[in-house]
């Protein structure tokens, strides 16, 4: 799943109201961050999750925390998903088809 942005939010509908869009949102990540973030993506085939400037203090140490490869183009971060994470979604959705 692919998203291009110009600017604000672009997320598809399903997304809208789920307790990590608005922690990404609102930039409060809660205790659980990690893990939910984790979850997330994965399913998506997500490979990079980008903090821009005026990125909240709170998120982004979160985002840190996760250990991702980093790296910086001009003001923004970029936080690469690692391939295990990717991988393990895929396995889950395979399993998952097998079994319906």
């Amino acid at each position: 799943m692919y998203f291009t942005q110009t600017g604000g939010y672009v997320l598809p509908y399903a997304l809208s109201d789920s307790a990590m869009t608005a922690a990404l949102v609102d930039g409060r990540p809660g205790r659980t961050f990690i893990n939910d973030l984790t979850a997330f993506v994965a399913p998506y085939c997500v490979r990079d999750v980008l903090a821009g400037p005026g990125t909240p203090q709170p998120l982004l140490k979160e985002l840190t925390t996760l250990g991702w490869p980093e790296r910086t183009v001009g003001d923004v971060r970029i936080f690469h998903v690692p391939r295990a994470v990717r991988s393990a979604a895929t396995a889950q959705r395979n399993a998952a088809s097998v079994h319906s």
